[in-house]
Parts: structure tokens; C-alpha cells; sequence
């Protein structure tokens, strides 16, 4: 059975919830995912995830 994780950083001064609420509020299922750019730290970081995640 496969599962789904996600990551959410919580904003400054605001819970979990509080967080949740403020990113699903302008939520369009039909909109495009804008496209993520990751600095070459951030992409090594994610390999080492998924390396980690993977074996």
C-alpha cells in the first residue's frame, strides 16, 4: 500500500491549522501546478530523501 507524505512548513505565528486553512483557501483543482525551481542545495537535499526513502 503506498503512501503519500507531505511536508508543510508552518508560517511564522501560526499553527499547524491555522497553516493548512491559509495555503487550501484560493485551492482551484483545475489550475496548473506551477512549476517548482529548486536551488542546486534544495535538489541535492531531495536526492538524498529519496536515496534515504528508497533503499
Amino acid at each position: 500500500m503506498p503512501y503519500d507524505i507531505t511536508f508543510i512548513r508552518r508560517l511564522p505565528g501560526r499553527t499547524l491549522v491555522e497553516t493548512l486553512d491559509h495555503r487550501n483557501q484560493d485551492y482551484d483543482p483545475d489550475a496548473e501546478p506551477e512549476p517548482m525551481e529548486l536551488t542546486s542545495a534544495q535538489r541535492a537535499a531531495w536526492e538524498e530523501i529519496v536515496r534515504r526513502v528508497s533503499v
